[in-house]
């Protein structure tokens, strides 16, 4: 899972760490892969966080 710099820190994630990532109805778990590549989006004037899952 590849997941945002600035989301990293904020949540505490290091770059090898299993995470566990979940909706409603189901969850995985995965290796984070901190990289700079996703950025945080503006939409409304509010923050977006984006995770990647191949």
């Amino acid at each position: 899972m590849e997941i945002d710099t600035e989301l990293a820190a904020q949540k505490g994630i290091k770059a090898g760490e299993s995470v566990k990532v979940s909706s409603r109805r189901i969850y995985i778990k995965a290796k984070a892969v901190v990289t700079r590549r996703l950025q945080r989006l503006h939409i409304d004037s509010r923050p977006v966080d984006t995770v990647g899952i191949p």
